[in-house]
């Protein structure tokens, strides 16, 4: 299929040689707050999966963070490219180029960052990736906007060239989706992408100029600034 020969055949490494590593640390942080409000036990966590790890970075950062200290970690990715990379970058990681969902691994948490965007059928992916796990965390872009509506056709299409996205979301039709799969729900927090990125990286009025409009409206409402100008959706489910 289309969206497969994407990640076995270089096109993804091409368009996006780092594999998006300078996101991870950000992405964990998000995903260890949100467990934490959850409630979850983290230290009876014995076994964390990560499904499409890439390089494999966010769950380097959940093994180096001590949150999870009686955990062993596996990565799975179809794209060899990116185990190779990962690999190289964290060598003590336990990592298998191959599809989670052909395995009979199930472990006890199941990391999900911007992985079911890329499939072309993500209710097929969302119910078999169920049975892998017993609780997941979910990174979800939620690219369909106020913003995105004003742009255009062009703004989609960027994404899908860019970085092979074939489906969209809003806050309501993420959640809507994996309770259709048969998830429930215990927690959700917005990433803030824009916002809580502030003081990484050297400022620029370009950046600046983006961030503020987010930064004033998530002040009243995180929810209204997704919807108008979009975001990430963390969720915890099981």
């Amino acid at each position: 299929m289309l969206s497969t020969m994407l990640y076995t055949r270089g096109a993804y490494a091409a368009q996006n040689p780092t594999y998006h590593t300078e996101d991870s640390a950000f992405k964990w942080r998000n995903f260890e707050a949100a467990l934490r409000a959850a409630g979850v036990a983290l230290d009876d966590v014995g076994t964390v999966a990560e499904i499409g790890c890439g390089a494999a970075q966010i769950l380097a950062c959940a093994q180096t963070s001590g949150a999870l200290p009686r955990a062993t970690f596996r990565g799975w990715d179809i794209n060899p490219e990116a185990i190779e990379r990962a690999r190289g970058l964290s060598p003590e990681l336990a990592l298998t180029c191959g599809d989670l969902l052909e395995s009979s691994d199930c472990s006890d948490l199941v990391l999900c960052a911007d992985v079911f965007e890329h499939v072309e059928d993500p209710f097929r992916f969302l119910r078999r990736l169920k049975a892998r796990g017993r609780l997941f965390v979910f990174n979800i872009p939620l690219e369909l906007s106020l913003l995105t509506l004003l742009r255009g056709e062009a703004a989609l299409r960027a994404s899908y060239e860019q970085v092979g996205h074939l489906h969209f979301y809003t806050q309501a039709s993420a959640l809507r989706l994996l309770s259709v799969c048969g998830y429930e729900v215990v927690t959700t927090r917005f990433a803030r992408n824009r916002t809580g990125r502030v003081g990484q990286g050297r400022p620029t009025l370009r950046r600046t100029l983006a961030t503020l409009p987010q930064a004033v409206i998530e002040r009243v409402s995180p929810a209204a600034a997704a919807a108008l100008l979009g975001d990430s959706l963390v969720v915890v489910a099981r």
